[in-house]
């Protein structure tokens, strides 16, 4: 499988895709913003750059946020993909999160996910993959399985990260897993936005 499936138990209702794309060219890049713009229904996905993702956990924590915004009627954007990218800010500003975590024509990089109802089969997620890969340019683009590891050794700008994460400071434990630990701060920064 070359997506993650996942569901949460608070949310039993909804099943979540989450997918990496590699060598996206630019100009699709740039005709996916124009459809998000232009609010195409084709292009209803949340559409991430890598470039301040640490962890899979990180995405996780952003799409469960998302969920219970929405369901406290309590969600700060319009729509829950937008949502998802502003839960994965250490701000609380829209324009910021769509610029920073956004979809980014200088990274070719595109994690992809989108929320689905519970009731769909695996059949179904293949179909919606099949046809992600198509709308981001078909068979050049690669599709590998998205985990830490992939995240860590090839997506993630650390430089970049800690930036706007401001994490320059952190003290960071060497003898265990720093992407755990940065993981866990990155996760601790959102959660305190605005506090």
């Amino acid at each position: 499988m070359v997506y993650l499936k996942t569901k949460f138990p608070q949310f039993p209702e909804y099943t979540i895709f989450i997918s990496l794309y590699r060598g996206v060219q630019k100009e699709v890049i740039e005709g996916v913003k124009t459809g998000l713009i232009s609010g195409d229904e084709k292009y209803d996905f949340c559409f991430l750059n890598t470039t301040h993702i640490i962890s899979v956990e990180q995405l996780y924590n952003a799409v469960h946020k998302a969920l219970l915004s929405d369901l406290n009627e309590s969600k700060v954007a319009k729509t829950l993909n937008t949502e998802i990218i502003l839960n994965l800010s250490p701000i609380n500003n829209i324009g910021d999160a769509l610029r920073r975590f956004g979809i980014n024509e200088n990274q070719s990089d595109v994690i992809v996910i989108k929320v689905l109802p519970s009731s769909t089969s695996e059949t179904d997620l293949d179909k919606l993959n099949s046809s992600v890969i198509e709308l981001l340019g078909g068979s050049s683009v690669s599709n590998p399985t998205l985990n830490d590891d992939i995240i860590f050794s090839d997506l993630v700008d650390m430089k970049k990260l800690k930036k706007v994460y401001k994490l320059n400071d952190a003290k960071i434990d060497l003898s265990q897993s720093i992407q755990n630990d940065i993981s866990k701060l990155v996760i601790a920064c959102c959660h305190l936005r605005g506090c």
